[in-house]
């Protein structure tokens, strides 16, 4: 990984420093993180790009991850509903 792309995904440098194919999947990073859905315009856009088996292990891949990032007193990044408080680990 370059490190350009490390300050795309920091929020140090524009979107725009990124390939076209990155920036897609940045943006669909973006989305699921934040909105916790990938809006249908930006699935369309980047399977066509990379790939739909390809996105769908990006997508495994994020959700592995926010599954990892949930610790005690941390709220879980879970894709299907609000975030909820993991009382499991507290």
């Amino acid at each position: 990984m370059k490190l350009e792309t490390l300050d795309v995904i920091a929020g140090l440098l524009p979107l725009d420093a990124l390939s076209k194919d990155d920036a897609c999947l940045e943006v669909c990073g973006r989305e699921s993180f934040r909105d916790r859905r990938i809006s249908d315009a930006t699935y369309a856009a980047a399977s066509q790009r990379v790939g739909t088996c390809y996105l769908m292990e990006l997508t495994a891949l994020t959700v592995y991850y926010g599954i990892l990032a949930c610790g005690p007193r941390r709220q879980a990044l879970n894709s299907l509903r609000p975030a909820v408080t993991c009382k499991a680990l507290v």
